[in-house]
Order: structure tokens, then sequence, then C-alpha cells
């Protein structure tokens, strides 16, 4: 999973004169979410898209620490968008249909590395493509 930010900087390398999108979700990003500064750092034109719903398939939608935290799950709510504005690229955060299409086009049409994270609901259904406990 962690080789869709690899691949982006690749294809990115390969074409520069291209649009390329990653899509992962904030799981898959974590493991490899400072490459966004090679990104940055080659100004190339890639938009990372995080799919984030606060954990591994499920997170929680608040962080209570006096109860056992579950291992999958992640800081509610993750400011992703803030890893690529410390490398000098640009975040957008969406919680909403609206301020996703807003952030989408000012991602898509913005020549500097961006990301986009999404705020999902954490407890939505798995898709039926994913298995549980895979």
């Amino acid at each position: 999973y962690q080789r869709r930010v690899r691949d982006a900087i690749a294809a990115a390398t390969i074409f520069p004169n291209r649009k390329v999108v990653a899509i992962e979700g904030d799981s898959a990003f974590g493991f490899s979410a400072c490459e966004v500064e090679v990104a940055c750092r080659y100004s190339l034109p890639i938009t990372f898209i995080v799919l984030n719903n606060n954990g591994i398939y499920r997170g929680i939608s608040t962080l209570d620490r006096s109860k056992p935290i579950p291992t999958t799950a992640f800081v509610p709510e993750a400011k992703y968008e803030l890893i690529i504005d410390a490398f000098g690229g640009q975040g957008y955060t969406a919680n909403t249909v609206e301020s996703l299409s807003t952030a989408l086009d000012s991602a898509l049409s913005n020549p500097l590395p961006t990301l986009v994270n999404i705020i999902m609901e954490p407890l939505t259904p798995i898709p039926k493509i994913v298995k549980e406990g895979h």
C-alpha cells in the first residue's frame, strides 16, 4: 500500500507536464507521508488525496484517553494537509461535499504539489471489496 506515493513520484518524474493523482487511505498514507517532501523539493505536479476515516478500516469519532484506545484507531481528524504545507506544497481539507468539490478544484488546478485531506465518517460500513480483518 505504501507504494502509491512512490509510484506517484515516479509518474510525475516521467510525465512532468501531467497532473498525477495518488489516492490512499490514512493508514497507507501514514507509511510514506514524508515522501511528499520529495514532491515538494522537485515541484512535482502531484495531488495526494487522503481518505481520512481516523484509522485502519474504521477509526473512532473521539479520542477518550481514559478508555482503551483501539490499536486500529488514529487521532480523529488528523491534519494530514499540514504535512505538505510544511514542505512548501499546498494542503486542503474537505469535510462536506461542497468543500470537497472546492478542495479538489483548487488542488488539481494548483501547479504546486497538493494534498486533499478528506475527513470521512469513521464508522461508515466497510466497502464490499474490502474483507474485514485484512
